[in-house]
């Protein structure tokens, strides 16, 4: 299973879980198993038109999809995929 891990941020909106495992082939078919299971995460990562928001980065194995192949990645198993948002301040 392929594991996806969230920052605490996201947790509340997936009762609290750390981790989450899906059998999947790609990035898309993990965000849509995760989306299906628990919807109100959806809104926190896409916008109203289905596409993912500017300030959220999502890697496969430490690479980051937008230097793979975007949501459309391919993954394995054994393979993490984490979702953070950008962290700014001043």
């Amino acid at each position: 299973m392929t594991i996806i891990k969230l920052p605490g941020l996201y947790r509340y909106y997936v009762n609290g879980a750390k981790d989450l495992d899906y059998p999947v082939n790609s990035v898309q078919e993990v965000l849509d198993a995760v989306f299906f299971d628990f919807h109100a995460l959806r809104n926190q990562l896409f916008d109203s038109k289905g596409e993912k928001k500017r300030h959220i980065n999502i890697f496969v194995n430490k690479a980051s999809i937008k230097d793979l192949n975007h949501l459309d990645t391919l993954v394995k198993p054994q393979d993490e995929i984490t979702i953070i948002p950008n962290i700014s301040g001043g």
